[in-house]
C-alpha cells in the first residue's frame, strides 16, 4: 500500500476528489484524513483466499439471512474522514445492502495480510476497526501459512484467538463456524508454524463516531 501522491508535499485530497477518483479508477483506494492510499494488486493466493472466505461466510449465512457478505468491491466508511476497502466484509444493516455505495454499519471485516500492508493492518487500521461500534469481529488471514486470527468484541473488551490448519473458528456475531482449511482450499499454502508479528490488543480510546 502506497500513498497515491508520493511527493514531498504530500498532496491532500478533499473527500469529493477521493470519490471522483474512486468511481473512475479500477484500483482499490483508501482514504485517511485527506491522504489517498492505493492498494497494491493482490497475488493469486490473496485473491483465492478472499474468495474462499467470502464463500464460507455466504454459505454460513444461508438463503434467508438478513446479513450479507461482500468482497473487495464494497467501500466501508469508518468515519467521514476514514474510508477503507476490506478484502471481505459482512453487514447486517439493510441500509448497507443492495446498491449502497458505502457500508456504514459493517459487523465483520476480513483482511488477507500482505507484506506491504501487514504492519498497518495490525496496528493503526486495527484500532480504527475497533473504534467502529458496529464491528463485532475482525479477521486477519495469512496468505503465507495456514493461520487465522480472530479479534472479537465482548462485553468486557476485545478477545484474541488464533487458529491453524484443521482447526475451526467461530464468528459469534453470526453463530457461524468455519474450518481454517476451507479458507485455503485448493491452495498450496504451508501449514508450518512461523513467528508472527506480535499482536497486542489495545482498547481504542473513546472516539466520537460520526454518522
Amino acid at each position: 500500500m502506497i500513498p497515491l501522491a508520493a511527493n514531498p508535499e504530500k498532496r491532500r485530497y478533499s473527500f469529493e476528489q477521493y470519490i471522483t477518483l474512486l468511481r473512475n479508477n479500477d484500483q482499490r483506494l483508501e482514504y485517511d484524513h485527506g491522504e489517498i492510499y492505493a492498494m497494491a494488486g493482490s497475488s493469486a493466493n490473496h485473491a483465492a483466499i478472499s474468495a474462499n472466505m467470502w464463500r464460507a461466510l455466504d454459505d454460513a449465512l444461508g438463503e434467508d439471512a438478513t446479513c450479507r457478505a461482500y468482497m473487495v468491491d464494497r467501500v466501508v466508511r469508518l468515519t467521514p474522514d476514514v474510508i477503507v476497502m476490506p478484502d471481505v466484509v459482512v453487514t447486517c444493516d439493510r441500509a448497507d445492502q443492495g446498491d449502497a455505495f458505502f457500508l456504514d454499519s459493517p459487523s465483520i471485516v476480513v483482511e488477507v495480510l500482505s507484506k506491504s500492508t501487514e504492519a498497518r493492518d495490525r496496528t493503526y487500521k486495527l484500532l480504527r476497526h475497533q473504534a467502529k461500534q458496529s464491528i463485532q469481529e475482525i479477521v486477519l488471514i495469512s496468505q503465507y501459512v495456514q493461520h487465522v486470527e480472530v479479534i472479537t468484541r465482548t462485553t468486557s473488551g476485545w478477545e484474541y484467538q488464533e487458529y491453524g490448519h484443521e482447526e475451526r473458528f467461530t464468528l459469534a456475531s453470526l453463530n457461524a463456524t468455519i474450518r481454517v482449511s476451507e479458507i485455503y482450499r485448493r491452495l498450496s499454502i504451508p501449514i508450518e508454524k512461523r513467528t508472527f508479528m506480535p499482536l497486542e490488543i489495545i482498547e481504542p480510546a473513546d472516539e466520537q463516531e460520526d454518522s
